[in-house]
């Protein structure tokens, strides 16, 4: 699955965020809602490809797997510094 965020669309701090994002890594769905703007889902895998726009006007690549969902869960935002560390 791939998803496009744009976080300047949502006014949410980010605490609200981190509670937003979980409950959608934990329902395994991103509703285009706030700021998900796209999700293709064609090769129905489940790797979570997240595109992010973020609010520092970078654009950030998240990758979720079954590995690493429960740290995505808890904080999509230090997984995120995780794995830029790790590349």
């Amino acid at each position: 699955m791939k998803v496009h965020m744009d976080r300047s669309l949502c006014n949410r701090w980010i605490a609200g965020c981190e509670s937003c994002f979980g409950v959608r890594v934990e329902k395994g769905e991103f509703l285009l809602d706030g700021c998900v703007l796209e999700v293709e889902d064609e090769d129905q895998s489940d790797e979570i490809v997240c595109y992010i726009k973020d609010r520092d006007g970078e654009d950030k690549v998240l990758t979720i797997t079954k590995e690493n969902q429960a740290e995505a869960f808890d904080s999509w935002q230090q997984l995120l510094a995780k794995q830029m560390a790790e590349s």
